[in-house]
């Protein structure tokens, strides 16, 4: 039996006279016609008119196989509260919808909805995002054909294993065993999907991932059997169902749902679209579906040649400026103009800051008011902490010498921020929590297997795991062009690194700004261990140089028994292996 295509020309013929027969009643019918003040709930976007895209302040996880319904978001009724999924069900939208679908299955209730209802709803729903003509190519109106599916086994006539191919998708949380096949009394072809779910907790099935191009889609399906079902799709978040409540099915006779979504962008393998289905009744065959069809209206964007500066809004559709640029001064702000490279700046005698005035003319201040430079003095109103002064190059306030918010601004000698007085100090502070982090202080230590051996107090820790590794005649003191005090630690490993690590120690809570200085000829990375676990490694650093320089990063407290540990690896004697100094970390 082949597929039929007729209600595909129906929809297309219907959005030019209205509908295949008129308004009569066939004995096939969209549920939509009854369902339509429900089906309002939801807009697209708000480019679409707000349905599909997910509320800016919701989210839709997915919900374990067993989950029941919330009260709001993906796993309830889209409803913001159980009184609306209970209005929908129960009140004059849905419940008219239930009434007549339920009561009058083989009657008005389904069989009127089949021209009217599928063609108004059609065309609503390409109408939705941006008007009546939003996308029209003009000339003939586009007539899907069965190649312009976009979904894979939509007929269900594929299947492995007793289950369907191209379905069952990340998103899908409705049990194999409740996805069976029908092979009589199909829509088309040979077979069917049936999906069986007593709870009145909703189930997803969904296609498998699909890349689609953005865009406006129209999609039907074929529906029978007794229960609820609606739809909705994911492409990264969930989009709102539609209806807001639940098509009410129950009828043996197949009945036509039509379903509507736009996708703002493409999607790379995201795309799932998917079936929510509850209180299904066995002995009603439970919920029947074929020939699930979607395909992409055509779109301007399709053929529209924009800038390289512009990008085609599916939306619209019409070739708009990218974030950061524009095409005349309406894309600006009031105090800017759109410039011949299509950036927004400023405007003669305007200005951002005090930094865009002349600090030596007549007017140097920026009224932010009004974003004009204006007479004054430009520190006048502006109030700076103590460690700080008034820049009147720009009216902001800046460090002044020696001084400091945390440690990152520390950039000479004195490389420990004592966040108490906003003072720069020695590596060697109380500030600073790594122990004899500046190696200033050695000893001859006795070292298992090794022997005795000259090594900085407070390293060489042998706590498990992170154990130092290193063999401790290749830790060097460093005599002479320290970064900071009098002495400086070599370490010399000419294979790959083994671990240098400081003996374990204690970190109050807190978040805590840390540098070292390295120079020489190899690589270095850290890393560091608590009883917390293990951090992340960082990156490894390539040095070459007879030249300090600074790494920075940071850490959080409220640890026990941390250690830092350092690898360097490859080491070469040219510019003196790898040299570490002025180790430290200061609570920000």
């Amino acid at each position: 039996m082949k597929k039929t295509w007729l209600a595909l020309s129906c929809l297309a013929l219907a959005l030019i006279v209205g509908g295949c027969g008129g308004s009569s009643s066939t004995s096939e019918g969209d549920l939509a016609s009854d369902t339509q003040v429900a089906d309002t709930y939801n807009g697209d976007s708000a480019v679409d008119g707000g349905y599909d895209g997910v509320s800016p302040d919701l989210q839709f996880p997915p919900d374990s196989a067993d989950a029941t319904p919330d009260s709001t978001g993906e796993d309830g009724s889209d409803a913001p509260s159980p009184d609306v999924l209970d209005d929908a069900t129960t009140s004059d939208a849905i419940d008219d919808a239930t009434a007549d679908s339920t009561d009058d299955a083989t009657s008005d209730g389904l069989d009127d909805a089949t021209s009217d209802a599928i063609d108004d709803a059609t065309a609503d729903s390409a109408d939705d995002a941006t008007g009546s003509d939003a996308g029209d190519l003009g000339g003939d109106v586009f007539v899907p054909q069965p190649s312009d599916n976009v979904i894979p086994n939509g007929d269900f006539e594929l299947w492995s294993d007793d289950l369907p191919n191209s379905w069952l998708g990340e998103q899908n949380n409705i049990s194999s065993d409740q996805v069976s096949r029908s092979q009589s009394g199909v829509h088309g072809g040979s077979s069917a999907l049936v999906l069986a779910n007593n709870s009145d907790a909703h189930k997803r099935f969904t296609t498998a991932g699909l890349s689609l191009l953005g865009g406006r889609y129209q999609c039907t399906y074929w529906v029978k059997g007794k229960g609820e079902i609606r739809n909705a799709y994911y492409d990264g978040d969930f989009s709102s169902y539609k209806p807001a409540g639940y098509y009410q099915i129950d009828t043996t006779e197949w009945q036509q749902i039509s379903y509507s979504f736009f996708l703002a962008a493409d999607t790379n393998g995201t795309f799932e679209l998917i079936f929510s289905v509850r209180n299904t009744d066995s002995a009603a065959g439970d919920l029947q579906i074929d020939d699930v069809f979607c395909y992409r209206e055509p779109n301007l964007c399709d053929t529209l040649v924009c800038e390289s500066w512009e990008t085609c809004d599916l939306a619209q559709p019409q070739c708009k400026p990218n974030s950061g640029y524009c095409s005349s001064d309406t894309n600006c702000f009031t105090y800017e103009e759109c410039k011949p490279d299509h950036i927004c700046g400023l405007k003669a005698g305007r200005c951002y800051g005090t930094a865009d005035c002349d600090v030596n003319g007549a007017t140097p201040k920026c009224d932010l008011s009004t974003h004009t430079c204006v007479a004054g003095d430009p520190c006048g109103d502006v109030s700076c902490s103590d460690w700080k002064s008034c820049d009147p190059s720009d009216g902001k306030c800046k460090l002044q010498t020696d001084r400091c918010d945390t440690t990152f601004d520390c950039t000479g000698q004195k490389t420990a921020c004592d966040t108490s007085t906003h003072t720069c100090e020695a590596t060697e502070h109380s500030s600073n929590i790594v122990p004899n982090g500046g190696f200033e202080s050695w000893s001859v230590y006795d070292i298992p297997f090794y022997g005795e051996h000259l090594i900085p107090d407070d390293w060489y820790g042998l706590d498990i795991p992170g154990s130092t590794e290193i063999d401790p005649q290749y830790i060097v003191q460093i005599t002479s062009g320290a970064h900071s005090g009098s002495y400086a630690c070599q370490l010399i490993d000419a294979d790959i690194a083994d671990r240098f690590t400081t003996e374990a120690f204690d970190v109050p809570t807190g978040t805590y700004s840390c540098s070292y200085y390295v120079r020489g000829h190899g690589s270095i990375r850290h890393r560091w261990y608590s009883l917390a676990g293990w951090s992340k490694f960082f990156p490894e650093i390539d040095v070459d140089t007879d030249q300090w320089q600074r790494v920075t990063f940071k850490i959080n407290g409220n640890v026990t028994q941390f250690r830092f540990i350092f690898y360097a690896s490859y080491t070469q004697a040219d510019k003196g292996h790898i040299q570490l100094d002025s180790i430290v970390c200061t609570k920000d």
